[in-house]
């Protein structure tokens, strides 16, 4: 690494026996330990200027990074989240939520403190912070935003000592989670997601800041299969991406639970994100420019696109396994990545050509952060997802591995210090003299051939296809045209199989649109909120004439009245309707003999 440790940022690492700091000494990371204490919890500040973390001995410590001292210390040792204020005066912890006989109703658990006079300012009981999360500020601003219930109520910094001076409350029934935009520039909004009701569709709604009534909504999107979802803003906070997801497939096919990504606009646009090939939604990124975002979609071999604002794809990278999808600050590089499960490869892409420049293979990787300079990365093997094998690396995107740091324990957590990315030039050293730097992806593995045809001049080796469209394409080009016609038969006739009633030959879109028409009128029509529009059947003949229906009809009610004569001799009581039905036995069975007569 050609940077000086004075301005390259620096990695911390929490592990089983403490917290490291680790600074660069000529292109060598060199570990600072801060803390012999397992830490529960670590985190910077949005600038990096500060780090804060937890243990069982101090509790919370504020670090300055610039000199090393402590500038804020809490005895709450068993904090389990931390979050700095934009301006970096103010700082969340929560922990659990405990009660206890004396107080049956617990004590506040979420606490903002100020760091400068190292004072509690604000505290709520929050029991449950991976639906409700911590507070959330607008960037560049003073004003926070706390979900309570189905309530988010926002303050002022001085606000939080006074109570009832809230600046404003946005209250939505089944109001689950919310998300503040990241842009600094411009007119900021608040996206909330909203749950269901009673068989309703779920709904990500757009407000803008300081607006909270229904009357002043932004965007309104509304869809059915939504347990939760993830909203994702991009960095000028025009427009939001929300993958909504069940917990369950209905369908059976996926393990991760159905799964469907929708973009909304803060002017109103909204449109259903249509991807090309059936499977989970692993992962989707806006670019940093906020010009188009990225998806790795699909069954493995997954594919990944690029989209523009108009939900178009523009790009289309070839089938690979694939899970993750990562761009540098810059935006000009893209990692596409397959962790977990998968071989663990990095593919680095050239945004501006759409290229690939660099290929890497890290195994076991379960982390993946680009360094604020654009040009490194760094990949980890972290506990609990993997318990062998933990450590990190650090990568150069054209070079390759540069550092390899081992931990005999468990490593719970890497990361960069958050340098603005301003302060580095855009990396380019995949272009050289103008010219870019040919890259040649490894060659496929040769076809197995067995003993008995190896020399043979006719054989030829039998190649699997990398996916299913492949697969397809391929069969299609050895298929005879009446082959391929009598495909499209059996297809068309599954399909319409499949098919149910007024649905017939529509999108999984518009199935969509008829369930929310179905819905809707039935709420706000003339039969009442339980009533459903069905589509109309074609009228189905019997081959009976209405004589021959009544007598069928009198039959059976005549059959009911002898069952509830054989109740009456057994004991049973029956009910007022019951007793009037036995009373009608002779009306019934005169009106069954006059009919067979005539």
């Amino acid at each position: 690494m050609s940077s000086s440790s004075s301005t390259f940022p620096c990695l911390v690492t929490r592990d089983k026996v403490g917290l490291n700091i680790y600074k660069w000494n000529d292109g060598i990371p060199e570990a600072q330990q801060q803390s012999q204490v397992e830490c529960r919890v670590c985190t910077f500040s949005t600038d990096g200027s500060f780090f804060a973390y937890s243990d069982a001995d101090i509790g919370v410590n504020v670090l300055n990074m610039a000199t090393g001292e402590s500038v804020l210390k809490l005895d709450l040792p068993r904090t389990l989240s931390l979050r700095f204020s934009p301006q970096n005066d103010l700082l969340s912890t929560w922990e659990n939520f405990s009660a206890t006989r004396e107080n049956a109703y617990g004590k506040d658990n979420l606490r903002v403190f100020d760091v400068a006079s190292k004072q509690l300012v604000y505290s709520v009981v929050q029991k449950d912070i991976s639906v409700t999360g911590l507070p959330q500020w607008f960037p560049s601003t003073t004003e926070c935003a706390v979900l309570t219930g189905n309530t988010i109520n926002f303050f002022p910094n001085a606000g939080f000592k006074n109570a009832g001076a809230e600046i404003g409350h946005l209250h939505i029934e089944k109001l689950t989670k919310f998300e503040l935009s990241p842009n600094v520039k411009g007119r900021q909004h608040v996206a909330c997601f909203v749950r269901g009701n009673k068989g309703g569709p779920a709904s990500i709604r757009l407000f803008p800041r300081g607006c909270y009534q229904q009357t002043d909504i932004l965007a309104n999107k509304s869809f059915y299969k939504a347990d939760q979802a993830q909203i994702k803003w991009n960095a000028k906070g025009a427009a939001v991406l929300v993958t909504a997801l069940t917990e369950a497939d209905t369908t059976g096919q996926s393990y991760y639970g159905e799964q469907t990504l929708h973009y909304v606009s803060t002017k109103g646009d909204t449109s259903l994100v249509n991807l090309s090939k059936k499977g989970p939604i692993y992962d989707s990124k806006w670019s940093p420019d906020s010009n188009f975002f990225c998806v790795v979609f699909g069954f493995m071999p997954s594919k990944a696109a690029l989209f523009n604002l108009k939900c178009d794809p523009i790009f289309t990278f070839k089938s690979a396994p694939r899970n993750e999808c990562i761009f540098n600050l810059h935006g000009n590089l893209l990692a596409l990545c397959g962790f977990g499960n998968l071989r663990g490869t990095i593919e680095v892409w050239d945004m501006a050509n759409k290229r690939q420049v660099s290929e890497h293979s890290a195994a076991d990787t379960t982390c993946f952060e680009w360094c604020p300079d654009g040009t490194h990365f760094l990949t980890g093997t972290t506990t609990p997802r993997l318990r062998v094998n933990n450590g990190f690396k650090t990568w150069h995107y054209i070079k390759g591995q540069e550092s390899n740091i081992n931990f005999e324990k468990s490593l719970f957590h890497v990361s960069w210090q958050p340098i603005p990315h301003q302060n580095f030039s855009l990396p380019n050293e995949h272009c050289k003299s103008g010219k870019a730097v040919n890259f040649q992806p490894a060659k496929a593995p040769a076809a197995y051939v067995p003993p008995h045809a190896r020399g043979t001049p006719g054989y030829t080796p039998t190649i699997m296809a990398l996916s299913d469209d492949e697969a397809d394409t391929k069969s299609s080009q050895r298929m005879s045209k009446a082959a391929l016609k009598n495909k499209r038969k059996r297809n068309n006739a599954r399909k319409n199989e499949n098919n149910n009633g007024a649905c017939d030959g529509l999108s999984n879109e518009q199935q969509d649109a008829v369930k929310m028409a179905q819905y809707l009128l039935g709420n706000n029509g003339t039969g009442g909120g339980d009533k459903k529009v069905q589509p109309q059947a074609a009228p189905v003949s019997t081959g009976l004439s209405e004589k021959e229906k009544k007598m069928k009809n009198l039959r059976k009610k005549l059959q009911g009245i002898d069952k509830l004569k054989m109740q009456q001799k057994e004991g049973k009581v029956l009910e007022k309707n019951q007793m009037e039905k036995l009373q009608n036995e002779e009306t019934m069975r005169a009106e069954l003999e006059k009919l067979s007569l005539e």
